[in-house]
């Protein structure tokens, strides 16, 4: 960061005044800026305000460089790759809410054959309408539970959080 900003005064030699205004300033990077700078004080300015462009905890910005290292060096022993630390019994309620999700998405594809479907159009619009739930659903579901399951915390997190995300999801009718 740039601590420190000189400043031209009056009595400041014209050949710094001018070797500071020849100087060209490019930027590259994926942030944008408000403009362009054209002066060394306006590149300082907008340097000063990248910090606040990046956002949260660097939520607005693209790492470039990527460092590989161990994770049990890097945070001993609580965070793993807890794919295949989950219990039996969590894989488990997992596999039953895509079961029960399976057999309402049967149900709607034997509501949909059935005669009365060919009648009433009203019938086939709320069948088709609870097979878009049941597809959203389900896309849902297996979005929240990959970014949970992958997530490198430690295992009782993840545990508590995919119990929240089934409790969750048991809400929807079946």
């Amino acid at each position: 960061m740039v601590k420190y900003l000189p400043k031209a005064s009056a009595a400041s030699n014209t050949d710094d005044r001018k070797l500071l205004n020849d100087v060209k300033f490019t930027y590259h990077g994926d942030i944008p800026l408000d403009c362009e700078p054209t002066s060394f004080e306006e590149a300082i300015n907008i340097y000063k305000t990248l910090p606040s462009k990046i956002g949260y905890k660097g939520r607005n910005c693209v790492p470039m460089t990527v460092w590989l290292y161990s994770l049990d060096k890097l945070a001993g022993k609580t965070l793993t790759l807890n794919r295949p630390r989950l219990d039996l019994t969590v894989v488990n309620q997992i596999q039953e809410r895509f079961e029960s999700i399976e057999v309402l998405r049967m149900k709607c594809n034997d509501l949909e054959v059935r005669p009365t479907c060919e009648y009433d159009e009203s019938y086939r619009q709320k069948i088709v309408e609870m097979k878009t739930i049941v597809d959203k659903s389900e896309r849902d579901l297996k979005s929240r539970l990959s970014i949970t399951v992958t997530a490198v915390t430690p295992i009782d997190v993840i545990k508590r959080d995919v119990g929240d995300i089934l409790k969750e999801f048991e809400k929807v009718p079946n």
